[in-house]
């Protein structure tokens, strides 16, 4: 992957701010291979179209779910 295609992807920080989660949940989803993700050598970057479709998965899983 060229450092153009990385300029794009998302740090983990910016991946929870958009996901409304910690960082530390971020690093586990990625860990489970439910987020795509590049080792670079700045550290985890995130493709933003495998969060947007985690976050799709997500708010379909979470509409089937009673209100507390």
């Amino acid at each position: 992957m060229s450092p153009a295609e990385l300029s794009e992807w998302m740090t983990t920080s910016q991946v929870a701010r958009a996901l409304e989660v910690s960082n530390s949940r971020v690093i586990h989803l990625a860990d489970a291979g439910r987020l795509p993700y590049e080792r670079t050598q700045h550290g985890r970057l995130f493709d933003p179209e495998g969060v947007k479709r985690y976050a799709e998965t997500r708010r379909i899983n979470d509409a089937g779910k009673l209100p507390r």
